[in-house]
């Protein structure tokens, strides 16, 4: 049990390692300074054996190249905003157009390219570490400095908690999340992806364009491919003949989650289950807004130990604010305000059924 430190390569000039997390709930989780990723989830099946649940890469050189962002913290503003520009005390900002027209994921050199600063917070039964960094006025295009903390903690009960605070010297726009890809059944393939069951407690969620871009509309999840309030395989609405689905050549929407279901962090916003190994995973957090991506656009991107992922290869639950926000008036506002404290919490747990 603790924490191991090894060296991780090469990140953009500088010297990463990789920090391994090993708890007595059975999980081992390593993590990298290089975008403050989850490089690799160890989780025990039905019968207790330990498999890689998450997709990742080897070495900090493949994280340079890594434009799926596998496992990395992202920001200054998860997702899109759209026309890669947002008004805040009525000035305009430019972004990096780096998703079409649009801004995706902080841009550019978003946070996912930042060698972070570590310190390990406890050497035991639950490890934990912190990664930390500073945004300057002007990174990518935002406004202040913003002053970023997330904390990685591996608790008894089998979960990994993700903590995040940043403060910033200005009014600005923050949205961090974690972008990790899992597949429960440890084959990272669309074939053991589909027989994988979900269920999300939203009853609604945001319509997007043939952009991805939110067209602002919440639409109701009942009669829809969306409506997971009941667990049901992957598979039954994934290829839909539906708009919203040819929209996102997939799931890459954010649900609305329900105040009672995760949003106040007692029950699980999410909860993924693989009836093959009889892994699942739930997800507790305080944000409004959780991201299914269903992996649509990956395609023969080499990871880890020679193994080549291929589109629908894994899924992403990221914990959020909604995509957009200050184009929309009726989503929840990014705006972090100068000396005040943005928050979010997220823990996804793994169990066995």
């Amino acid at each position: 049990m603790g924490i191991s430190i090894e060296s991780f390569g090469s990140f953009f000039g500088n010297g990463a390692k990789l920090y391994t997390l090993t708890g007595e709930c059975g999980l081992r989780v390593a993590l990298s300074d290089a975008g403050a990723a989850i490089v690799s989830i160890m989780a025990p099946d039905r019968k207790g054996r330990l498999e890689e649940i998450t997709l990742g890469f080897d070495s900090a050189e493949a994280y340079e190249k890594n434009t799926c962002y596998l496992g990395v913290t992202v920001g200054r503003h998860a997702n899109r905003i759209s026309n890669a520009a947002f008004t805040l005390d009525g000035r305009q900002y430019p972004l990096a157009a780096n998703d079409g027209t649009n801004h995706l994921h902080g841009g550019i050199r978003g946070f996912h390219t930042y060698l972070w600063n570590c310190e390990i917070i406890s050497d035991g039964p639950e490890p934990s570490l912190a990664f930390s960094m500073i945004s300057p006025d002007g990174d990518e295009g935002y406004p202040g400095e913003l002053d970023v903390r997330v904390v990685f903690k591996l608790n008894k009960a089998a979960g990994l908690e993700i903590d995040y605070c940043a403060t910033a010297s200005e009014n600005t726009i923050c949205n961090l999340t974690n972008h990790s890809y899992f597949n429960l059944t440890g084959e990272s393939c669309e074939h053991s992806l589909k027989t994988h069951l979900v269920r999300i407690a939203a009853q609604g969620f945001c319509t997007i364009n043939k952009d991805c871009m939110p067209t602002g509309e919440v639409s109701e999840v009942a009669d829809t491919p969306f409506d997971f309030r009941l667990a049901r395989p992957f598979s039954d609405g994934i290829n839909a003949d539906c708009e919203q689905i040819r929209n996102g050549g997939g799931y890459d929407h954010c649900f609305c989650l329900d105040k009672t279901g995760g949003k106040q962090g007692n029950e699980p916003a999410c909860e993924v289950i693989d009836p093959k190994s009889g892994r699942a995973l739930y997800v507790y957090t305080d944000q409004p807004g959780l991201q299914f991506y269903t992996g649509n656009s990956l395609t023969d991107v080499s990871g880890r130990g020679g193994s080549i992922y291929g589109r629908r290869a894994a899924f992403c639950l990221e914990t959020q604010l909604y995509p957009d926000g200050t184009e929309h008036r009726n989503f929840p506002s990014p705006v972090l305000k100068r000396n005040e404290t943005y928050r979010h919490r997220c823990e996804y747990r793994f169990g066995i059924v």
